[in-house]
Protein backbone atom coordinates (compact mmCIF):
# COMPACT_ATOMS: atom_id res chain seq x y z
CA UNK A 1 0.00 0.00 0.00
CA UNK A 2 3.03 1.82 0.90
CA UNK A 3 4.24 1.74 -2.82
CA UNK A 4 1.08 2.51 -4.38
CA UNK A 5 0.90 5.76 -2.24
CA UNK A 6 4.40 6.82 -3.44
CA UNK A 7 2.93 6.48 -6.99
CA UNK A 8 -0.30 8.45 -6.53
CA UNK A 9 2.19 11.14 -5.04
CA UNK A 10 4.64 10.56 -8.46
CA UNK A 11 1.66 11.75 -10.21
CA UNK A 12 1.10 14.44 -8.20
CA UNK A 13 4.21 16.01 -8.60
CA UNK A 14 5.07 15.25 -12.43
CA UNK A 15 1.77 15.58 -14.07
CA UNK A 16 3.21 18.47 -16.45
CA UNK A 17 6.55 16.32 -17.80
CA UNK A 18 3.69 13.66 -18.98
CA UNK A 19 0.71 14.57 -20.75
CA UNK A 20 2.09 18.57 -21.57
CA UNK A 21 2.49 22.10 -19.75
CA UNK A 22 -0.71 23.54 -20.71
CA UNK A 23 -4.29 22.56 -19.63
CA UNK A 24 -5.63 23.96 -23.25
CA UNK A 25 -3.93 20.52 -24.54
CA UNK A 26 -5.92 18.59 -22.93
CA UNK A 27 -9.32 19.28 -24.32
CA UNK A 28 -6.98 19.13 -27.78
CA UNK A 29 -5.71 15.84 -27.93
CA UNK A 30 -7.03 12.46 -28.56
CA UNK A 31 -7.60 10.30 -25.25
CA UNK A 32 -4.52 8.43 -24.61
CA UNK A 33 -4.50 4.46 -23.71
CA UNK A 34 -3.11 4.06 -20.11
CA UNK A 35 -3.49 0.56 -20.14
CA UNK A 36 -4.89 -2.77 -22.61
CA UNK A 37 -6.10 -6.02 -21.53
CA UNK A 38 -6.88 -9.26 -22.64
CA UNK A 39 -9.34 -10.75 -23.41
CA UNK A 40 -11.85 -8.15 -23.83
CA UNK A 41 -15.43 -10.72 -23.50
CA UNK A 42 -15.59 -14.11 -21.07
CA UNK A 43 -17.64 -16.08 -22.81
CA UNK A 44 -18.04 -19.40 -20.86
CA UNK A 45 -20.72 -21.69 -19.89
CA UNK A 46 -21.05 -22.78 -16.26
CA UNK A 47 -22.74 -25.70 -14.01
CA UNK A 48 -23.78 -25.29 -10.56
CA UNK A 49 -21.46 -25.59 -7.42
CA UNK A 50 -18.46 -25.39 -9.54
CA UNK A 51 -15.32 -23.12 -9.78
CA UNK A 52 -13.43 -21.87 -12.64
CA UNK A 53 -10.47 -20.07 -13.09
CA UNK A 54 -9.49 -17.82 -15.83
CA UNK A 55 -6.32 -15.20 -16.79
CA UNK A 56 -6.54 -11.65 -17.75
CA UNK A 57 -3.60 -9.81 -18.96
CA UNK A 58 -3.09 -6.03 -17.90
CA UNK A 59 -0.73 -4.10 -19.78
CA UNK A 60 1.13 -1.21 -19.47
CA UNK A 61 1.18 1.86 -21.75
CA UNK A 62 3.19 4.14 -20.16
CA UNK A 63 6.53 5.07 -19.06
CA UNK A 64 6.29 5.33 -15.58
CA UNK A 65 4.42 2.99 -13.19
CA UNK A 66 0.73 2.80 -12.78
CA UNK A 67 -1.03 1.88 -9.96
CA UNK A 68 -4.75 -0.12 -10.64
CA UNK A 69 -7.46 -1.26 -8.44
CA UNK A 70 -9.93 -4.17 -10.33
CA UNK A 71 -13.64 -4.43 -9.07
CA UNK A 72 -16.89 -5.87 -10.59
CA UNK A 73 -20.20 -3.51 -11.43
CA UNK A 74 -23.61 -4.81 -12.63
CA UNK A 75 -25.05 -3.60 -15.15
CA UNK A 76 -28.52 -3.65 -17.07
CA UNK A 77 -29.16 -3.76 -21.24
CA UNK A 78 -31.44 -1.04 -23.01
CA UNK A 79 -34.48 -2.27 -25.54
CA UNK A 80 -33.26 -1.56 -28.97
CA UNK A 81 -30.08 0.02 -28.62
CA UNK A 82 -27.99 -2.85 -26.58
CA UNK A 83 -26.45 0.33 -24.39
CA UNK A 84 -25.36 -0.21 -20.64
CA UNK A 85 -26.51 1.44 -17.75
CA UNK A 86 -24.37 0.42 -14.51
CA UNK A 87 -27.02 -0.06 -11.90
CA UNK A 88 -28.46 -2.82 -9.72
CA UNK A 89 -29.11 -5.86 -11.51
CA UNK A 90 -30.81 -8.74 -9.49
CA UNK A 91 -32.09 -11.20 -12.17
CA UNK A 92 -29.12 -12.04 -13.82
CA UNK A 93 -25.84 -10.64 -12.04
CA UNK A 94 -22.61 -12.70 -12.38
CA UNK A 95 -20.25 -10.71 -10.30
CA UNK A 96 -21.36 -11.80 -7.01
CA UNK A 97 -20.06 -15.01 -7.99
CA UNK A 98 -16.22 -13.41 -9.26
CA UNK A 99 -13.41 -13.19 -7.02
CA UNK A 100 -10.28 -11.12 -8.63
CA UNK A 101 -6.65 -11.42 -7.36
CA UNK A 102 -4.60 -9.48 -7.25
CA UNK A 103 -7.89 -6.75 -6.35
CA UNK A 104 -4.87 -3.96 -6.37
CA UNK A 105 -1.29 -4.10 -8.14
CA UNK A 106 1.31 -1.76 -9.39
CA UNK A 107 2.58 -1.95 -13.01
CA UNK A 108 6.24 -1.06 -14.14
CA UNK A 109 6.52 0.72 -17.38
CA UNK A 110 5.55 -0.96 -20.61
CA UNK A 111 5.30 -3.87 -17.87
CA UNK A 112 2.68 -6.79 -18.71
CA UNK A 113 1.04 -9.02 -15.72
CA UNK A 114 -1.69 -10.90 -15.48
CA UNK A 115 -4.59 -11.61 -12.62
CA UNK A 116 -6.36 -14.25 -12.06
CA UNK A 117 -10.29 -14.39 -12.10
CA UNK A 118 -12.03 -17.03 -9.91
CA UNK A 119 -15.91 -17.85 -10.59
CA UNK A 120 -17.58 -19.82 -8.23
CA UNK A 121 -21.50 -21.19 -8.89
CA UNK A 122 -23.88 -21.48 -6.40
CA UNK A 123 -25.44 -24.74 -5.56
CA UNK A 124 -28.81 -23.69 -7.15
CA UNK A 125 -29.19 -21.60 -9.97
CA UNK A 126 -31.43 -21.32 -12.93
CA UNK A 127 -30.76 -22.06 -16.22
CA UNK A 128 -29.75 -19.40 -18.30
CA UNK A 129 -27.59 -16.20 -18.84
CA UNK A 130 -26.14 -14.10 -16.78
CA UNK A 131 -23.40 -11.19 -17.06
CA UNK A 132 -21.47 -8.38 -15.34
CA UNK A 133 -18.30 -6.14 -15.68
CA UNK A 134 -15.09 -6.87 -14.43
CA UNK A 135 -13.19 -3.28 -14.35
CA UNK A 136 -9.51 -1.98 -14.36
CA UNK A 137 -8.89 1.12 -12.96
CA UNK A 138 -5.74 3.11 -12.62
CA UNK A 139 -5.38 5.22 -9.65
CA UNK A 140 -4.50 8.73 -10.32
CA UNK A 141 -5.06 11.06 -7.65
CA UNK A 142 -6.80 13.82 -9.62
CA UNK A 143 -9.14 12.21 -12.22
CA UNK A 144 -10.74 15.62 -13.45
CA UNK A 145 -7.26 16.88 -14.04
CA UNK A 146 -7.11 14.27 -16.90
CA UNK A 147 -10.06 13.15 -17.61
CA UNK A 148 -10.03 14.56 -21.13
CA UNK A 149 -6.48 13.28 -21.86
CA UNK A 150 -6.85 10.02 -20.63
CA UNK A 151 -9.44 7.21 -20.64
CA UNK A 152 -8.51 5.91 -17.34
CA UNK A 153 -11.40 3.08 -16.85
CA UNK A 154 -11.71 0.00 -19.08
CA UNK A 155 -13.83 -3.00 -18.34
CA UNK A 156 -14.44 -6.43 -19.72
CA UNK A 157 -17.55 -8.17 -19.97
CA UNK A 158 -18.16 -11.18 -18.85
CA UNK A 159 -20.99 -13.65 -20.46
CA UNK A 160 -21.65 -16.88 -18.13
CA UNK A 161 -24.58 -19.10 -19.45
CA UNK A 162 -25.87 -21.93 -17.16
CA UNK A 163 -26.75 -24.90 -19.24
CA UNK A 164 -27.02 -24.86 -22.91
CA UNK A 165 -29.67 -23.99 -25.35
CA UNK A 166 -31.57 -26.83 -27.11
CA UNK A 167 -30.39 -27.59 -30.84
CA UNK A 168 -32.93 -26.85 -33.35
CA UNK A 169 -34.68 -24.52 -31.30
CA UNK A 170 -35.23 -21.00 -32.84
CA UNK A 171 -33.71 -18.61 -30.22
CA UNK A 172 -35.14 -15.48 -31.72
CA UNK A 173 -37.63 -14.16 -33.97
CA UNK A 174 -37.51 -11.21 -36.67
CA UNK A 175 -40.09 -8.60 -35.17
CA UNK A 176 -40.31 -6.07 -37.87
CA UNK A 177 -38.08 -6.03 -41.22
CA UNK A 178 -38.73 -3.52 -43.90
CA UNK A 179 -36.80 -2.06 -46.98
CA UNK A 180 -37.83 0.81 -49.68
CA UNK A 181 -40.72 -0.58 -52.28
CA UNK A 182 -38.68 1.07 -55.11
CA UNK A 183 -35.19 2.44 -54.86
CA UNK A 184 -33.29 4.73 -57.22
CA UNK A 185 -29.45 4.37 -56.43
CA UNK A 186 -28.28 1.05 -55.56
CA UNK A 187 -25.56 2.23 -53.53
CA UNK A 188 -27.92 3.14 -50.99
CA UNK A 189 -30.16 0.51 -50.28
CA UNK A 190 -32.05 1.03 -46.68
CA UNK A 191 -33.03 -1.65 -44.50
CA UNK A 192 -34.23 -1.61 -40.95
CA UNK A 193 -35.23 -4.54 -38.69
CA UNK A 194 -35.64 -5.66 -35.29
CA UNK A 195 -34.65 -9.25 -33.86
CA UNK A 196 -35.84 -10.25 -30.34
CA UNK A 197 -34.57 -12.82 -28.27
CA UNK A 198 -37.11 -16.16 -26.91
CA UNK A 199 -33.92 -17.21 -24.97
CA UNK A 200 -32.99 -17.41 -21.73
CA UNK A 201 -29.24 -17.48 -23.18
CA UNK A 202 -27.04 -14.87 -24.52
CA UNK A 203 -26.16 -14.90 -28.50
CA UNK A 204 -24.47 -13.47 -31.27
CA UNK A 205 -26.71 -12.40 -34.05
CA UNK A 206 -25.31 -12.58 -37.71
CA UNK A 207 -27.65 -10.81 -40.06
CA UNK A 208 -27.25 -11.14 -44.29
CA UNK A 209 -28.88 -9.37 -46.66
CA UNK A 210 -29.85 -11.87 -49.82
CA UNK A 211 -30.87 -9.77 -52.95
CA UNK A 212 -32.80 -11.75 -55.86
CA UNK A 213 -33.33 -11.23 -59.03
CA UNK A 214 -36.32 -12.90 -60.70
CA UNK A 215 -33.44 -14.11 -63.21
CA UNK A 216 -29.86 -13.93 -62.30
CA UNK A 217 -27.18 -14.90 -59.64
CA UNK A 218 -28.27 -13.25 -56.05
CA UNK A 219 -25.84 -10.50 -53.76
CA UNK A 220 -25.02 -11.47 -50.28
CA UNK A 221 -24.18 -8.37 -47.73
CA UNK A 222 -22.79 -8.98 -44.56
CA UNK A 223 -24.46 -6.81 -41.78
CA UNK A 224 -23.19 -5.82 -38.72
CA UNK A 225 -23.56 -8.47 -36.00
CA UNK A 226 -25.01 -7.47 -32.77
CA UNK A 227 -25.05 -9.41 -29.06
CA UNK A 228 -28.19 -9.81 -28.02
CA UNK A 229 -29.09 -10.53 -24.34
CA UNK A 230 -31.32 -13.08 -22.82
CA UNK A 231 -35.39 -11.18 -23.82
CA UNK A 232 -33.97 -8.47 -25.30
CA UNK A 233 -34.46 -6.86 -28.74
CA UNK A 234 -31.68 -5.25 -31.01
CA UNK A 235 -32.40 -3.10 -33.95
CA UNK A 236 -30.51 -2.70 -36.72
CA UNK A 237 -30.99 0.21 -39.26
CA UNK A 238 -28.84 1.81 -41.65
CA UNK A 239 -27.73 1.34 -45.83
CA UNK A 240 -25.71 -0.88 -47.61
CA UNK A 241 -24.38 -0.53 -51.46
CA UNK A 242 -25.37 -2.66 -54.08
CA UNK A 243 -23.40 -3.86 -57.13
CA UNK A 244 -24.51 -4.51 -61.22
CA UNK A 245 -27.95 -4.51 -60.52
CA UNK A 246 -30.08 -4.31 -62.81
CA UNK A 247 -33.84 -2.82 -63.41
CA UNK A 248 -36.52 -4.99 -62.56
CA UNK A 249 -37.73 -6.90 -59.35
CA UNK A 250 -36.13 -7.93 -56.76
CA UNK A 251 -36.37 -10.23 -53.24
CA UNK A 252 -34.67 -8.57 -50.18
CA UNK A 253 -34.29 -11.69 -47.76
CA UNK A 254 -33.32 -11.09 -44.17
CA UNK A 255 -31.23 -14.01 -42.80
CA UNK A 256 -30.45 -13.88 -39.47
CA UNK A 257 -27.83 -16.54 -38.40
CA UNK A 258 -28.58 -17.37 -34.44
CA UNK A 259 -26.27 -20.01 -33.38
CA UNK A 260 -26.10 -24.14 -33.75
CA UNK A 261 -27.66 -23.45 -37.91
CA UNK A 262 -30.60 -21.72 -36.59
CA UNK A 263 -31.91 -19.04 -38.61
CA UNK A 264 -34.49 -16.57 -38.61
CA UNK A 265 -35.82 -15.63 -41.70
CA UNK A 266 -37.75 -12.42 -43.57
CA UNK A 267 -38.19 -11.24 -46.94
CA UNK A 268 -39.76 -8.13 -49.01
CA UNK A 269 -39.99 -7.25 -52.43
CA UNK A 270 -38.69 -4.24 -53.87
CA UNK A 271 -37.61 -2.69 -57.81
CA UNK A 272 -34.88 -0.77 -58.76
CA UNK A 273 -35.68 2.20 -61.17
CA UNK A 274 -32.42 3.72 -61.85
CA UNK A 275 -32.80 7.68 -62.12
CA UNK A 276 -31.85 7.33 -66.07
CA UNK A 277 -35.14 4.90 -66.45
CA UNK A 278 -36.92 7.18 -64.84
CA UNK A 279 -35.81 10.18 -66.53
CA UNK A 280 -36.68 7.89 -69.66
CA UNK A 281 -40.11 7.17 -68.49
CA UNK A 282 -41.04 10.40 -67.59
CA UNK A 283 -40.21 11.77 -70.82
CA UNK A 284 -42.03 8.76 -72.58
CA UNK A 285 -45.30 9.86 -70.72
CA UNK A 286 -44.89 13.25 -71.80
CA UNK A 287 -44.31 13.18 -75.17
CA UNK A 288 -47.17 10.42 -75.16
CA UNK A 289 -49.15 12.66 -73.56
CA UNK A 290 -48.62 15.49 -76.13
CA UNK A 291 -48.73 13.19 -78.94
CA UNK A 292 -52.23 11.75 -77.73
CA UNK A 293 -53.52 15.50 -77.05
CA UNK A 294 -52.81 16.45 -80.34
CA UNK A 295 -54.73 13.88 -81.97
CA UNK A 296 -57.67 14.75 -79.87
CA UNK A 297 -57.42 18.08 -80.80
CA UNK A 298 -57.35 17.67 -84.49
CA UNK A 299 -60.05 15.13 -84.30
CA UNK A 300 -62.44 17.58 -82.41
CA UNK A 301 -61.36 20.45 -85.04
CA UNK A 302 -62.33 17.69 -87.88
CA UNK A 303 -65.32 16.76 -86.67
CA UNK A 304 -66.29 20.43 -85.69
CA UNK A 305 -65.51 21.45 -89.86
CA UNK A 306 -67.92 18.71 -90.59
CA UNK A 307 -70.94 19.70 -87.88
CA UNK A 308 -70.31 23.50 -89.57
CA UNK A 309 -70.17 22.61 -93.15
CA UNK A 310 -73.36 20.21 -92.47
CA UNK A 311 -75.23 23.50 -90.84
CA UNK A 312 -74.59 25.39 -93.75
CA UNK A 313 -76.23 22.98 -96.14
Amino acid sequence: MKKIIAIIALFTILPYSIFGLQDKVFAQEKKREIIRISPFIFNVTLSPNKTYTYEMTIENLLDLPVPVRMNTEDFQVAEDTGDYSFEKNNSNSVTSWIDIEPKEMILNPKEKKDIVITINTPDKISFGGYHGMIFIEPLFPNKAQYSSLLSTKIGALVLANIGSPANGVNPARITSYETPLIIFDQKSFTYDFKVQSNSLYHFTARPFLHVRPLFGQEQKNALEEKLIFPGKTRHWENTTEMTDLAPGFYTAELRVSLGNGVQAVSSHYFVFLPFYILIIAVILVLSGYFIIKKIVVKRNNRKKHHQDLHNKE
